[in-house]
């Protein structure tokens, strides 16, 4: 089995350092803008740690801890409204903090405790508001193109 660079990374230096990609962890981390460390697993995690996992297919996911539930985690990210199952052991590493900017936010920051408390505080509602906001933008495109028709890519 081949090691990815991101679990070698991990393991032989206890860190890893990356930019984010996506939007599921908006508004905490802006896609492709924001620096997270993240650090090799010690442990169990807590409830509001954001917990970098692989799934299956081989894909590095990175949400919050939302429930800890014998041997899984309950897991979503900030901007999502599904909540995933994920084994303790799929779990690689646990956010140490990040850079929005110049500007290091860690763990410990009292502005980033409160937006923690507060996310996981409002997570059932959030999640329902994302879900539904998802679909009243699928219902709106889908009758935007039923009146006035798909773009055209002639010109």
């Amino acid at each position: 089995m081949i090691d990815s660079s991101i679990e070698q990374e991990l393991r032989e230096n206890g860190a890893y350092i990356s930019t984010t990609v996506g939007y599921s962890m908006w508004p905490m981390l802006r896609d492709r803008q924001d620096t997270v460390i993240i650090r090799a697993v010690e442990g169990n995690l807590r409830r509001g740690d954001v917990a970098l996992y692989k799934l299956p297919k081989g894909q590095y996911v990175l949400h919050r801890v939302l429930r800890v539930e014998g041997e899984n985690y309950r897991i979503a990210g900030d901007n999502c409204g599904v909540l995933e199952t994920v084994p303790k052991q799929a779990v690689l590493g646990v956010l140490d903090g990040f850079y929005r900017g110049e500007k290091w936010i860690a763990p410990d920051n009292r502005g980033y405790a409160v937006y923690r408390w507060w996310i996981c505080a409002i997570s059932p509602v959030h999640r329902w508001w994302v879900r539904t906001r998802t679909r009243l933008l699928r219902a709106g495109s889908r009758c935007k193109r039923a009146l006035f028709g798909k773009k055209s890519t002639e010109k």
